[in-house]
């Protein structure tokens, strides 16, 4: 599963999780690691998702 596919795969899990009706992730950070964080906000708050690819898990 290609990055792209993984971030359209969490955005679908983001909006089950929520009632909003649009999730927007900003990139909360970059380094040289394999995992990616984006913050995205809810009406009750910032959070903070992390992804990473699942054979490096």
């Amino acid at each position: 599963m290609t990055a792209d596919q993984r971030l359209d795969q969490l955005n679908r899990w983001l909006s089950s999780q929520h009632q909003e009706t649009e999730i927007l992730l900003h990139a909360a950070s970059s380094d040289a690691s394999f995992r990616r964080y984006f913050r995205y906000d809810t009406d009750s708050g910032t959070r903070i998702v992390m992804d990473a690819p699942p054979e490096k898990e």
